[in-house]
C-alpha cells in the first residue's frame, strides 16, 4: 500500500489530504482539486463555489435589469419570481429566450410596483 502524500498549504505540512481537509474545514476532494489546479495555497480560503463558511460573508453587488436595480443577483431572481440561482445561470449561459423571459419579468415587477405606489398615493 502506498503511504499517504504529505501536503503543504501556506507553510503548514499535513500528513495527508484528509488531514489537511479536516484542519481547514473543507472536503478532501477540494484539496486534491486545488493541487491539480496548482492553487493549493488557496484551499480553505474564501467562499468557494457559492458555499459559505459560518462567519464568512460574500459582498453582493447591485444588479440592474430593465431599469430595475436589486441588491444582488439572488435578490433579483427571487423578487422576479424565479429561484435564487436563476439570474446567475441566465447571465452565465442563458439563451436569448431566457434573457427575454427575465426582461419581461423585470418589466412586470416594475409595473406592479408602480401600480402599488399609485394606489398608495391615491389612498393618502
Amino acid at each position: 500500500m502506498k503511504p499517504p502524500m504529505t501536503i503543504r498549504i501556506r507553510g503548514t505540512i499535513y500528513p495527508s489530504a484528509h488531514a489537511a481537509a479536516a484542519a481547514l474545514g473543507i472536503r478532501p476532494v477540494t484539496v486534491y482539486s486545488a493541487l491539480s489546479r496548482g492553487a493549493i495555497d488557496g484551499a480553505g480560503i474564501g467562499a468557494g463555489r457559492g458555499r459559505r463558511k459560518q462567519g464568512h460573508s460574500v459582498k453582493s453587488k447591485p444588479v440592474t435589469i430593465a431599469g430595475e436595480t436589486f441588491a444582488s443577483m439572488n435578490a433579483a431572481s427571487v423578487a422576479l419570481g424565479f429561484g435564487p440561482q436563476y439570474l446567475g445561470n441566465v447571465l452565465d449561459r442563458g439563451k436569448d429566450r431566457a434573457r427575454t423571459k427575465l426582461q419581461a419579468a423585470a418589466m412586470l415587477y416594475a409595473a406592479r410596483r408602480d401600480g402599488r405606489a399609485a394606489k398608495e398615493r391615491a389612498n393618502a
